[in-house]
């Protein structure tokens, strides 16, 4: 299913509590938006998220694993279909398997695109971020277009 722009901003707009996985949270802290989001939004995670990715847990609100998980990106799926929160994850195993289930995704480009969007970051502070994220990030060439397209399609509609 191919990812639609307005569906995403409208994603955007009711977007209040989401599920973090591990890549997420270390791509956010890296390129160094994590303390935005987590402004912004509920960051919800499970116990074995904090614990691979070393953070204290202050920006999020942590329940607990479901038992019948295996590891802990099988749990998170699971945590997922229970609570049925919005995503974020970098990991496209995840992100499928989320998909399947009808719930919001995101990954940290499209965060970073929220904060424009929540108009938190102006459009440089934007570019600045991106950049960062491009020296990190390992997507392929169609998630940076559609994080591209996302970006124009608000900025455009800022303009007006």
């Amino acid at each position: 299913m191919k990812p639609d722009v307005q569906v995403t901003i409208s994603q955007f707009d009711q977007l209040t509590t989401a599920l973090i996985d591990t890549s997420s949270i270390i791509y956010m802290e890296k390129v160094g938006f994590l303390d935005l989001i987590a402004e912004r939004i509920q960051l919800v995670t499970i116990p074995e998220v904090l614990i691979e990715s070393g953070e204290s847990g202050t920006h999020f609100t942590i329940i607990q694993s479901p038992a019948d998980g295996g590891s802990t990106d099988q749990k998170l799926i699971l945590a997922s279909r229970l609570y049925r929160h919005p995503v974020i994850s970098e990991d496209k195993a995840i992100l499928t398997q989320v998909q399947g289930l009808h719930i919001p995704f995101f990954n940290s480009l499209m965060m970073l695109v929220y904060l424009y969007h929540q108009q938190v970051i102006t459009p440089e502070a934007y570019l600045n971020f991106y950049k960062h994220l491009q020296g990190i990030a390992r997507y392929g060439e169609r998630i940076w277009k559609f994080g591209n397209t996302v970006f124009k399609t608000l900025d455009q509609s800022n303009l007006r």
